[in-house]
């Protein structure tokens, strides 16, 4: 009976947040507007520093994509070549 009242209690509780952030988002709707990098002055500073600052990022995340493929890939081969796994010094290097 207990669970079945908790279970009931965080349901309703995540369908009012739900709804509230539905309102939440119909009323704010009008104040939002686009970034300066897509709808602004392509030649002003500031969205020249965005779009630097947006190519620095990807340029970041590309190296640690890069890194995880990388280290993917040499778990992939040692276990291929069947080296590892054993305890240091049982003949098995």
């Amino acid at each position: 009976m207990y669970l079945r009242r908790g279970l009931k209690a965080r349901r309703s509780a995540a369908g009012t947040a739900a709804r509230l952030a539905f309102v939440s988002a119909l009323l704010g709707a009008g104040a939002a507007s686009a970034c300066v990098a897509c709808f602004g002055d392509p030649d002003s500073a500031q969205t020249q520093g965005m779009n630097a600052a947006m190519g620095v990022m990807l340029g970041v995340l590309g190296l640690v994509l890069a890194g995880f493929g990388y280290g993917a890939a040499r778990v992939v081969r040692a276990a291929s070549e069947g080296t590892g796994g054993g305890a240091p010094g049982d003949g098995k290097d």
